[in-house]
Parts: C-alpha cells; structure tokens; sequence
C-alpha cells in the first residue's frame, strides 16, 4: 500500500468544469507509459499489451458516438467514481473519489486499491486524475504526496466558445421550464449580469412568484465567483506545471503544449500524428453534442 501512496508517477490535472481536462488526460493517457483512468481499459493494456495505436482508436471510436442523442458523459470513460475507476477500492467497491471528503484521510493506507492499480504502479506506469476543485486537489496531495498536478489557466475564452455552463445547464435549466413564460429566453440567466440583463417585468416576476428560483440563482452565481477566485488564487500559489486552455483554440497550439507536457512528464513517445488525430475527433464530438 505504502508503494501506491508514494507513487511520483501520478499526475492530478486540475480544471474547471467543461475545459477539456478529460481530453489532456486521455492524451497523455496514449503514452506506451501510461494507462487511462478506466479500470477496464487499463486492464486490457495490463493483460494484452494495449498499443498507443490501439488506445486511440477506441478514443476515437468513443468521440464518434457523441451526437444530440448520446450526450458527451465524459465519453463514456471512467475517471473518479465507482466500481469501474483504477482507483476503486475492494473495501466497499467504491472508487476513492467517493472517499475522500467522507472519511479521515489517515484511513485512506488501509484501503485495499485494485488489483489493477497495484499492478499499474508496480510497473512504474503513468496514471491520471483529476480534481475539480482546489479542497479536492488538496485531499489528494496530502494522500499522494509526491503526485504532480497540472493546473488549467486561461480557460475563460475556451469555455465561453464551447458554452458550458454548468450550474445554468444541470440546475438551473431543468427548473426555468417550469416557469419559463412563453415570452421568456429559452435559457435561464447564466450569472448575475444575465440576470439583471432581463426585461424588468421578467425579473420582477421571478422575484415574486418564484422567489425559491430567485433564491437559488443568486446562491448559485454568488458560489460560482467563490470558486472562480479560490480556483484562481491557486494557481499563483500552488501550481506545478501549468495548462494553458488557449492551447486548445488551435491543433498547432494543442500539439505543441502536449509535446511539452510528454517531455515535463518524460514520456518518451511523444506522436503528433496521434494526438492530432485524436483532437480532430475530440473538436467533432464536441460539435454535435
């Protein structure tokens, strides 16, 4: 156990929601030294000898799904939770995500990880995770110490051109149908500035028939410049190596940044040919999610 805790060949990529963090992990992840985050697919390449060339064409496979009708979900790969993560746990079945935050971290050395992950750093591989939040990251370091972290910056334009916004899509969107009136903006106002954007009749009328929906917009955008500041007060003062989502604008800005995150990480294989492939797939899947 103490082996995987001490482990410096995890790498924690840390980023906001909706800014590509998936997508730098399974990049990195196509490295013949380093496995996905899927317990199922690192095991294929334990037990097989899954290629590089292999691992992209099942991520490309997976891009290829992606249409109105199959939501992105992460490309139906595993990352953090449940039973199908590297990091479950044969304590409880559970992945350590669902751990940490709800038991004392010095309990954590006395989990039984999966096989796989026993394996993965026996080998002396690469693996991924990622955190979202800077407590999160937090946790993690204090149980893997010597893990180095790749934190997201200038990642507004990015999210702005991709238009995620989840606190408006999966809380806030759900609940403005039921009382959206018909002369309403089909979306509900992604932030303060949004909101006080609106018709004053229209805002006047949510905040009297529907002062719980009021309520929970200014809670939800108030929460959000909380963790935009948090987010970015750690960045000048926690980061190891750094992800400039700009980089994602461009395939030749993307390419070149991987490059140097495979020679950070001394990756030793490196193919552009590869990574630009697996971007193309990536930039269509996004498209018609």
């Amino acid at each position: 156990m103490n082996n995987i805790l001490d482990t410096n060949k995890l790498t924690i990529i840390v980023f906001p929601d909706y800014t590509g963090g998936n997508f730098l992990l399974n990049s990195l992840a196509l490295s013949d030294q380093s496995v996905f985050t899927d317990i199922r697919v690192a095991g294929q390449q334990l037990r097989q000898g899954l290629s590089s060339k292999q691992k992209l064409d099942f991520l490309i496979a997976q891009c290829n799904k992606i249409t109105s009708d199959h939501p992105w979900k992460d490309l139906d790969i595993v990352h953090n939770y449940g039973r199908n993560t590297l990091f479950a746990t044969m304590n409880n079945g559970q992945g350590l995500f669902e751990t940490v935050g709800h038991l004392p971290v010095d309990l954590i050395p006395y989990f039984a990880f999966s096989y796989e992950l026993q394996e993965v750093v026996k080998q002396e591989l690469n693996f991924f995770t990622t955190a979202h939040h800077v407590n999160q990251k937090r946790e993690l370091i204090k149980i893997f110490p010597n893990a180095r972290t790749i934190t997201f910056v200038n990642y507004e334009e990015f999210l702005a051109e991709r238009g995620k916004n989840r606190f408006q899509i999966d809380i806030l969107y759900p609940e403005w149908q039921k009382i959206r009136a018909e002369h309403w903006p089909n979306n509900p106002p992604a932030d303060e500035q949004e909101f006080e954007q609106l018709d004053d009749a229209i805002k006047l009328n949510i905040k009297q028939a529907f002062p719980n929906f009021y309520q929970m917009s200014m809670d939800g955008y108030e929460w959000r410049k909380k963790f935009k500041k948090e987010y970015d007060d750690t960045i000048n003062s926690e980061q190891d190596l750094i992800w400039d989502v700009n980089n994602y604008l461009t395939e030749e800005d993307t390419v070149s940044g991987i490059r140097t995150l495979y020679d950070e990480l001394e990756l030793p294989d490196f193919n552009q040919e590869y990574i630009s492939k697996y971007y193309h797939a990536w930039q269509s899947a996004l498209k018609n999610n």
